[in-house]
């Protein structure tokens, strides 16, 4: 049996900012013997996508335009992970950097790559329960975002009509509401 994985042959940054976002191109062998010369990858930061429920079990989400999507929809809390941070670190600094709330416990779910072929980066899911206010949003995203706490029905919902435009935040209300 023959490896179904690429060989990278060469690679070259073409594109980097001070964000972290960088465009790669790279010469690759594919199993069958033909050569991609320019094929990209699209590299990002790794981030948290975050799935929080108050003490009565509602899950925290925010109403907000999202620039990538251009419209309003459900969004959940998340940020990018800083180098000297774990997954479970940035989602707690971010839950109270965004929103003013803190979960006594976050579990970490699974990381899960945002695109098959470019990779860009990992949305590391995260998990909370018992959410309380225990300050004030410091932080607030890029975007305007309004604050809602939504029902596990009407949660569903939302997942089921396309409420969540965000793969990565669609997929983990999923794996929250699939327990």
């Amino acid at each position: 049996m023959t490896s179904m994985q690429w060989k990278i042959l060469a690679q070259e940054d073409v594109y980097q900012n001070e964000r972290g976002i960088i465009l790669e191109k790279q010469k690759v062998l594919l199993p069958n013997g033909t050569i991609l010369t320019d094929y990209y990858q699209i590299k990002m930061r790794n981030f948290v996508t975050m799935v929080i429920q108050d003490v009565q079990g509602d899950f925290l989400c925010i109403v907000q335009y999202k620039h990538g999507i251009g419209k309003v929809g459900l969004t959940l809390p998340g940020g990018i992970i800083d180098e000297d941070e774990t997954p479970l670190e940035t989602a707690e600094r971010e839950l109270r950097e965004e929103t003013g709330y803190a979960c006594a416990e976050l579990t970490h779910r699974g990381k899960f790559v945002l695109s098959g072929n470019q990779h860009i980066c990992f949305s590391h899911i995260i998990v909370g329960q018992g959410a309380k206010k225990v300050t004030v949003a410091t932080q607030p995203d890029q975007e305007d975002g309004r604050l809602c706490f939504i029902s596990k029905q009407d949660i569903k919902q939302a997942l089921q009509t396309n409420g969540f435009p965000i793969i990565s935040h669609a997929l983990a209300v999923a794996l929250v509401l699939a327990d």
